[in-house]
């Protein structure tokens, strides 16, 4: 089983970092992406993007933005280039492409965020506000970014992966994640600035007492419980003779 799933790892990362064919298309995104976000605001921010959370948080969301192209590609790219037939004929288990296709994604998104983070923690310290000393991030902040990184990535890639299954062609499942979290995001925003003032100060008062500990442990509870829901859903939409007939 895990050697199938690495086989299915494997061929995704050689048509990620090919691109359809263009091997330095692959590596000129990852470059660009790495370039910006683990060298040009690190250092033109300087040590406070090390010693401010804010940069850290930033990374945490990156792999959302990564994950999306992957995995709007992984199903309905094969369907789209006539491939799907001949992997779902291949002798791996549905198991095996499945957990393949999403393990890709991640790894991709989440190993980018972490490449650029460890980067940025580095080259911040050669910014324009240099002093004695190297500082990095805390080891805790650094652990709590990763953690919920590498969640956030897996609901995404799961998410995606289920869009994917259902899609006829990679520009549909991209527009329907692309427009599902606008919808989320921006329906969010909305809603809390057509909140009456009153009901906005009670939030607002209500944050102010909140025990962060206790909200980080029940927001990394509730991604491990949708990731995990999210699997278990994917895995049963995934019918290999359904796939194949579509």
């Amino acid at each position: 089983m895990i050697q199938d799933v690495l086989t299915i790892v494997r061929k995704e990362f050689m048509e990620i970092l090919h691109q359809r064919g263009s091997r330095r298309a692959g590596w000129l995104n990852i470059v660009i992406v790495v370039g910006l976000l683990g060298i040009y605001m690190p250092i033109t921010s300087g040590r406070t993007w090390v010693t401010n959370p804010i940069g850290l948080v930033s990374f945490a969301w990156l792999p959302l933005f990564l994950v999306m192209g992957i995995v709007a590609d992984g199903f309905a790219g094969e369907r789209e280039r006539h491939t799907l037939e001949t992997l779902l004929a291949s002798r791996l288990s549905d198991s095996a492409i499945l957990a393949g296709k999403i393990t890709a994604a991640v790894l991709y998104a989440w190993g980018i965020a972490m490449v650029s983070t460890l980067i940025g923690g580095i080259v911040a310290n050669f910014g324009s506000d240099k002093a004695p000393g190297f500082v990095f991030y805390p080891a805790s902040w650094l652990a709590i970014m990763a953690s919920f990184s590498l969640l956030l990535a897996i609901l995404v890639a799961t998410l995606g992966t289920l869009v994917s299954l259902r899609a006829g062609t990679v520009r549909q499942a991209y527009q329907q994640l692309s427009i599902g979290f606008m919808v989320l995001w921006f329906g969010f925003f909305i809603g809390v600035q057509l909140l009456p003032d009153t009901t906005k100060l009670w939030l607002s008062s209500r944050l102010e007492t909140l025990n962060l500990v206790v909200v980080g442990i029940g927001v990394f509870a509730a991604l491990v419980i949708a990731d995990l829901a999210l699997i278990a859903a994917a895995r049963l939409r995934f019918q290999r003779a359904k796939l194949i007939l579509d």
